[in-house]
């Protein structure tokens, strides 16, 4: 599909890390992957460093010693890990921080349900990436490190509101009036009636 959308990856939708930083910042995490083992390997080959331009990356046995499994990417670095059963993918989301999104790509609806019903995160997207952030009626947001609160929809209104609870107390409860100093003759009665009840 990438290169249906960018056969030459010189089209003008391709577009740019935001500057020299961030496409520097995204050659160090490939560097420092390869150097602890991880294979890399490049669904292109059109990185420019004058335009910030940069191939989408995969990277291979990776693992939690390299920078790329440490922060948040922003970039165009995919990395992946191996697994042979996913409760393996359940413990080790639920062994780290708690992610704003997880994407579950297949189409078992037993795996989809015990992925969901086994992690907590901001949201979860079956089969694609970037719709769930699309869907103005969904909350998004994240639980934890990722983030507080949540955003769009009626749950992002709640979120901005502050609801306050206002009460009035009237003056007809006959009853309770007789806790309220000052305390007569029936307060006294009402406290044997109460201790006799309970």
């Amino acid at each position: 599909m990438f290169a249906d959308f960018y056969p030459d990856g010189n089209e003008d939708d391709y577009t740019s890390m935001v500057n020299d930083h961030h496409f520097n910042r995204m050659k160090s995490y490939i560097e420092d992957a390869k150097s602890k083992g991880a294979e890399v390997i490049s669904l292109g080959d059109f990185d420019s460093e004058p335009k910030d331009t940069m191939t989408t990356k995969v990277l291979m046995n990776v693992d939690d010693s390299m920078q790329v499994m440490q922060d948040e990417i922003f970039g165009p670095l995919l990395p992946i890990m191996l697994y042979d059963e996913l409760s393996e993918v359940v413990d080790y989301i639920n062994a780290h921080d708690h992610p704003l999104g997880l994407y579950f790509f297949g189409n078992k609806k037993s795996e989809q349900d015990f992925v969901i019903n086994n992690t907590r995160s901001g949201g979860v997207t079956i089969n694609d990436t970037m719709f769930h952030l699309m869907q103005s009626h969904l909350p998004f947001g994240g639980v934890g490190p990722s983030g507080y609160g949540y955003y769009f929809g009626y749950e992002g209104f709640l979120n901005f509101s502050n609801l306050r609870g206002i009460y009035y107390q009237t003056k007809s409860d006959a009853v309770l009036s007789v806790m309220r100093p000052p305390r007569g003759k029936a307060f006294g009665i009402f406290s044997k009636i109460m201790k006799k009840l309970s």
